[in-house]
């Protein structure tokens, strides 16, 4: 879902508005390294995970577990699907496969 901690600020405070008091700037320095870079504040870093994802799985995010909810899951279904690809490109893949004489 996120490639940057400052991307689950918005989200938060969404979900849990007092978590971080609203204050984008010092969740910023706690978790995103914020330095005032060239073209203005730089929030690409990150810092202080191991407490956020604390913060992430012990009080926001919703684990299941397969065991919990295999009950409520359908019958694994294999199937085997034909697909007709031209000589030509059928060369290609063996090739790129190393499967090519």
């Amino acid at each position: 879902m996120l490639n940057r901690p400052y991307e689950a600020f918005n989200l938060l405070q969404m979900i849990w508005p007092d978590i971080f008091h609203g204050k984008f700037t010092s969740f910023t320095k706690r978790y995103c390294d914020a330095k005032k870079g060239k073209f203005g504040m730089d929030y690409s870093g990150a810092t202080n995970l191991w407490e956020l994802n604390y913060i992430l799985t012990s009080h926001i995010m919703i684990w299941w577990l397969k065991k919990d909810v295999l009950t409520e899951l359908p019958d694994k279904i294999r199937q085997k699907v034909n697909v007709d690809v031209d000589s030509k490109q059928l060369e290609k893949i063996q090739e790129y496969l190393g499967q090519g004489e």
